[in-house]
């Protein structure tokens, strides 16, 4: 066999299809892959895979969308001169993803995320399909890389609702058309569009006096009347002077948690608490089905 060849015919496939295949369904939004994201063929990929990405920080949900449009891509045709047409460069894919729930809010956190490099997706779809996409040696799953990520915010006109819009574009042609891998709500054992985002929570230590004891409230960043409840020893993280310390007990009550560490507390000591994941050791947390993730400000025990 010489190098540099190719046996075209080897690449067609054939027409025909098989019983009882997977269907996309309506696209429902989409999740941000880390931009060298990659997991192998065989890995397990269930609802514990997604939640640990989410954790870590390498997936983030964008799943609930309403109003979306993927339309066709168009190539760029060019007429030779002996009247035949040829595709001079196949179309880039830009698809458009509408939420209606959320509002001003959303916009400011999509906002976040606006760039030229968005790094890899993976489309989720109304029937809780998954579609993401094979390596070209067909021994990794991983996401559709992307370019430009683009949202807008639409306010309420009077005759239709506010809608925040985000729009981004697929760079590889081939990784949609040729190697997409579909994902059953079935074989991952959930549905994806039940998947939350991470939600940011504002901690602030109310007191920290010498001794052991540290009060502090967590609340939603976007609505700080909303209190986050439920949080246990193994959802904080207690640092004394840029060290971390032992929390021993957890406490709630009235909007406030009390904190008991280990390390006595003295005048002028700089307190940060954390949300923290403490059997994974990740910086989101996972209370229920919800994710949080946040910092206080740093805190100086007073005299």
């Amino acid at each position: 066999m010489s190098f540099d060849t190719k046996n075209c015919n080897l690449n067609q496939l054939g027409t025909g299809l098989p019983d009882c295949i997977e269907q996309l369904g309506y696209p429902k939004g989409f999740i941000k892959l880390d931009k060298g994201f990659s997991t192998a063929v065989d890995t397990t990929i269930d609802k514990a895979f997604f939640e640990e990405q989410i954790q870590s920080g390498v997936f983030v949900p964008f799943v609930g969308a309403d109003n979306n449009e993927i339309p066709l891509p168009e190539d760029t045709i060019q007429e030779l001169a002996n009247g035949r047409s040829v595709v001079a460069r196949k179309g880039k894919r830009t698809m458009t993803f509408g939420y209606i729930v959320g509002d001003y809010y959303l916009n400011k956190i999509f906002s976040s995320y606006n760039t030229n490099d968005f790094g890899q997706i993976a489309l989720v779809f109304e029937n809780g399909t998954v579609l993401m996409c094979l390596s070209q040696d067909e021994t990794e799953i991983k996401g559709f890389t992307t370019g430009m990520f683009s949202s807008n915010y639409k306010p309420f006109d009077g005759s239709e609702v506010s809608e925040v819009t985000a729009q981004l574009q697929l760079t590889q042609p081939d990784e949609f058309n040729n190697r997409g891998v579909i994902f059953s709500a079935d074989s991952l054992g959930f549905d994806p569009n039940t998947l939350n985002g991470v939600i940011d929570a504002k901690i602030d230590v109310l007191t920290a006096p010498a001794g052991t004891e540290i009060t502090a409230s967590v609340v939603a960043l976007f609505n700080r009347a909303i209190n986050i409840e439920g949080l246990t020893v193994d959802d904080f993280k207690l640092t004394i002077n840029g060290v971390e310390d032992d929390i021993a007990t957890v406490a709630y009550a009235d909007g406030v948690y009390t904190i008991t560490s280990t390390t006595s507390l003295v005048a002028a000591d700089k307190v940060v608490l954390s949300l923290f994941d403490q059997t994974g050791e990740f910086n989101i947390i996972l209370s229920g089905d919800e994710f949080y993730k946040g910092v206080s400000a740093e805190f100086e025990v007073p005299a």
